[in-house]
C-alpha cells in the first residue's frame, strides 16, 4: 500500500487471511492480535502457497453456528443468512437446516460471475416438498436455479437474453437421507450429477456470467427463490462453487481445510477423523493383498529387468586398464608421503612445534587458575545448577504426566492386540509350516510369507489401526507440550540468556589475560612460522612428483580407460533402446491398471481424498489461535528472534550491523 520512501500508513487498518506484511523500516501498530509463526507475518497457513484447490471460488461449510453471517470456509466471500436457520450435528456431519417456510441464505454479488461453472452441494431433503436449491442472477429475466420438485427430480433452468434453456433430470433425489448433488455449466453443455452418477445432461447454449449485467443488482439466493418464494426444506452439509468444469470431478478432492476466524476441531471431529483414518489404512491393506499388490510384484518384476538391461558385459579389460593406472598414481602418491617422513629436518621441527605448543598451553593453564577466572566459572557452574532445578520444576506438567499415562496405557492396549494376532487360525497354520519346512530356502520364503501376513493382519485391524493413529496423537502433543513448557519457561530462558554472558565473559578475559603476556604471542608466532615451514616442504615434494612423467601418463590412462567404458555402455544400452521402451510401455500399463483398480476400491469404500474431518493437527492451530494475546503495541523493526529476547551474540551483532547498517 506504501511503496515510496516518503509514504507512511496512519490510522486503522484490518488485514484479510491472505495478507503479507512487508515493512521496509521500524513502526508500531496500536491494539493489534496477530499469529506469528516463525518470527514473520506472514500469509494463513496453507493458504498462500499457491494451491489452487481446483479453481475452488467459495465453500459454505456450515459447522459454525451463525446467527447472521454465512461464513465461508475458503476465502472470506461471506454471505447473509435471514430467519435464524438452525445448525446442528447428527454426530456424522455438521449442517445447517432451512425450514422450507421463510428461511434462506443470500450469497455475495460475484460469486458466481464465471464463464463455466460447478456447483456442489450435500443435501437431505424433508418429505415431498418442492422448492428452489439455487437462484443466481440479476433478475426473472437474467438467472438460472436449481429446482427440486416433491418426487426429488432435479431441474435446471437459465433464462437470458429473451432465450431459455432447460436441463430436468428423470431420477429423482432420495428424500430423507442425504444426496451429493453436482450441476455443471460449461458455456455448451450442462450436466447434474447425485452421488457421483450423471443422471442428466446435455447441450445448455449459457455461460453463467452472462446474466451478471452491470447495470443490474445482483441476487444470489440460496434455498429459495429470488421473490422469496419457493423454499427448501431440508439440510445442507456444504455448498462449494468452483469457476472450472473438471473432467473428473473425484479427482479433485478435497478442498482445503477451513480458513476461519476459529480452526475448526471438537473431540467428536477427533473421534471421526482417527475412524476414518483407521478404516483408510485397513483398506489400503486390504487392497495391497488382493489384485493391486499382485500388480506393483509385476511392476518390481519388471523394474529389475530393466534395470538388468543397464548392465553392460565385456568390461574387463578396460577395468584392469583402470586398476592398473590408479595404481601407478597410488603409489606415487604414497611415496609423497614417505619423502616427507625421510626429510631429515621434519623430526627436529615437529619436536620444536610441540615444546612450543606445551609452553603455549602452560601460559593457557595459568589464565584459567587465576582467580578471576576461577571465579567466573564458579558463577556459571551456579547458574547451570540453577537452571537445572528450575527445568526439574517446570518437567512437573500435570497435563503432560496425562499424556505419558495414556500412552502407557495405549501401548498396552496394543501389545494385547499383536498378542493375539499370532492366535489367528491363518497365521498358526502358516507358522507351522515353517517350522516343519526342512528345505532352507523354502523355509526363509515362508517365514518372510509369515512376516508379511503378521503385517497384514495387523495392518487390516480396525482396532490395531485406531490405537497405532491414537498413539502417534498423544506422541505429537506430548512434543507440542515440552515444546510450548521450554519456551515458556521465562526463569529458565532468562538463566540461559545469564550464563551466554557468563561464557562470553569468561572468554574476553582469557583473550585479555592471554593478550597481556608478550611471552605468548611470541610463542604463538614462532610455532606458527614452523608449521607452515613443514607445510611448504609437503607442497614442494607434492609438486615434484605429480608433475613427473610416470604420474601424468598414470592420470591419462586412467582417464582413457575410464572414457572407453562409458563409450561401451552407451553403445550397448543405445542397442538395447528398444526394449527399455517396451518395457517401460508395460510398467505404465499396469501402474495405470493398479492405480484405477485402488481408485475404484476407495471410491467405493467412500475413502478417496484426504481425512475430511479435522484432526491433531488442525487441534493444535485451534489452541494457537486461541492462545494468542491481545497486545497494545507491537515493534515491527526487522530484527532477527535473537534481537528480540536479547540473546544474539557479539559475532551476530557486527555481521548484521555490516550487512544491515544497524
Amino acid at each position: 500500500m506504501a511503496f515510496a520512501e516518503d509514504q507512511q500508513i496512519t490510522g486503522g487498518l484490518v488485514m484479510d487471511y491472505g495478507a503479507t506484511v512487508n515493512n521496509g523500516a521500524s513502526g508500531v501498530f496500536d491494539r493489534g492480535r496477530f499469529y506469528r509463526e516463525n518470527h514473520r507475518f506472514d500469509k494463513a497457513g496453507g493458504f498462500g502457497g499457491g494451491v489452487d484447490a481446483g479453481q475452488l471460488y467459495v465453500n459454505w461449510q456450515f459447522n459454525q453456528p451463525k446467527a447472521v453471517l454465512m461464513e465461508d470456509a475458503y476465502v472470506n466471500n461471506n454471505g447473509i443468512l435471514y430467519g435464524r436457520p438452525n445448525f446442528a450435528d447428527d454426530g456424522e456431519r455438521h449442517y445447517i437446516e432451512f425450514n422450507g417456510k421463510d428461511q434462506y441464505a443470500e450469497a455475495p454479488p460475484s460469486v458466481a460471475d464465471f464463464g463455466e461453472l460447478t456447483i456442489d452441494m450435500l443435501v437431505n431433503r424433508s418429505g415431498n416438498q418442492s422448492g428452489r436449491l439455487f437462484d443466481f442472477g440479476t433478475g426473472d429475466d437474467e438467472c438460472f436455479h436449481l429446482s427440486v420438485d416433491g418426487s426429488g427430480k432435479l431441474t435446471l433452468a437459465a433464462k437470458h437474453d429473451g432465450k431459455s434453456h432447460n436441463l430436468a433430470s428423470t431420477q429423482s433425489v432420495p428424500a430423507d437421507r442425504w444426496a451429493r448433488v453436482r450441476v455443471e455449466m460449461d458455456g455448451k453443455n450442462a450436466a447434474i450429477h447425485v452421488d457421483g452418477k450423471q443422471i442428466a445432461g446435455g447441450p445448455f447454449d449459457f455461460q453463467p456470467r452472462s446474466v451478471f449485467i452491470g447495470d443490474r443488482a445482483e441476487g444470489n439466493f440460496i434455498a429459495c427463490g429470488r421473490n422469496k418464494d419457493n423454499f427448501f426444506k431440508g439440510r445442507m452439509d456444504h455448498f462449494r462453487v468452483y469457476r472450472k468444469v473438471h473432467e473428473d470431478f473425484a479427482a479433485v478432492g478435497l478442498p482445503p481445510l477451513p480458513l476461519t476466524r476459529l480452526q475448526e476441531w471438537s473431540e467428536a471431529d477427533q473421534e471421526r477423523h482417527d475412524q476414518w483414518q483407521a478404516r483408510r489404512q485397513a483398506k489400503d491393506a486390504e487392497i495391497a493383498a488382493g489384485e493391486y499388490g499382485e500388480l506393483q510384484k509385476q511392476i518390481q518384476k519388471l523394474h529389475q529387468e530393466r534395470g538388468a538391461l543397464h548392465n553392460v558385459p565385456n568390461l574387463a579389460e578396460a577395468d584392469a586398464r583402470v586398476k592398473k593406472a590408479d595404481g601407478t598414481r597410488n603409489k606415487l602418491e604414497g611415496e609423497i608421503h614417505q619423502r616427507y617422513q625421510d626429510w631429515p629436518q621434519r623430526v627436529e621441527i615437529e619436536k620444536e612445534i610441540a615444546e612450543l605448543g606445551k609452553k603455549v598451553d602452560d601460559i593457557a593453564r595459568r589464565v584459567r587458575e587465576s582467580a578471576e577466572y576461577v571465579k567466573l566459572g564458579e558463577e556459571i557452574q551456579a547458574h547451570e545448577k540453577r537452571r537445572g532445578e528450575v527445568s526439574a520444576r517446570a518437567a512437573k506438567n500435570p497435563k503432560l504426566d496425562d499424556i505419558i499415562a495414556k500412552i502407557e496405557a495405549a501401548n498396552q492396549e496394543k501389545a494385547k492386540i499383536e498378542e493375539q494376532i499370532p492366535k489367528l487360525p491363518e497365521v498358526t497354520q502358516l507358522a507351522a509350516a515353517v517350522e516343519k519346512e526342512q528345505d532352507g530356502q523354502k523355509k526363509q520364503q515362508l517365514r518372510e510369507k509369515y512376516n508379511r501376513l503378521l503385517a497384514l493382519k495387523k495392518s487390516s485391524n480396525p482396532q490395531w489401526q485406531k490405537t497405532e493413529i491414537v498413539l502417534r496423537d498423544l506422541r505429537n502433543s506430548q512434543n507440542e507440550l515440552q515444546r510450548k513448557a521450554a519456551e515458556s519457561n521465562a526463569a529458565k530462558i532468562k538463566l540461559e540468556g545469564q550464563i551466554r554472558k557468563l561464557h562470553q565473559k569468561r572468554g574476553e578475559l582469557n583473550a585479555k589475560l592471554l593478550e597481556a603476556d608478550a611471552q605468548y604471542a611470541k610463542l604463538q608466532k614462532d610455532r606458527a612460522e614452523k608449521q607452515a615451514a613443514l607445510a611448504a616442504k609437503r607442497r614442494q615434494i607434492e609438486e615434484s612428483i605429480r608433475s613427473s612423467a610416470d604420474y601424468k601418463n598414470a592420470v591419462a590412462e586412467s582417464a582413457a580407460a575410464r572414457k572407453a567404458i562409458e563409450d561401451h555402455r552407451k553403445r550397448t544400452i543405445e542397442g538395447r533402446q528398444g526394449e527399455i521402451k517396451k518395457l517401460d510401455g508395460r510398467i505404465q500399463q499396469l501402474y495405470k491398471q493398479a492405480n484405477s483398480i485402488r481408485e475404484t476400491a476407495l471410491r467405493e469404500a467412500g475413502l478417496t481424498g484426504g481425512n475430511p474431518y479435522p484432526g491433531r493437527s488442525q487441534a493444535r492451530m485451534q489452541q494457537a489461535q486461541l492462545d494468542m494475546t491481545y497486545h497494545e503495541t507491537a515493534d515491527w523493526e526487522n530484527r532477527t528472534p535473537e534481537e528480540f529476547n536479547g540473546t544474539a551474540p557479539p559475532k551476530l551483532k557486527k555481521w548484521l550491523k555490516e550487512v544491515r547498517g544497524y
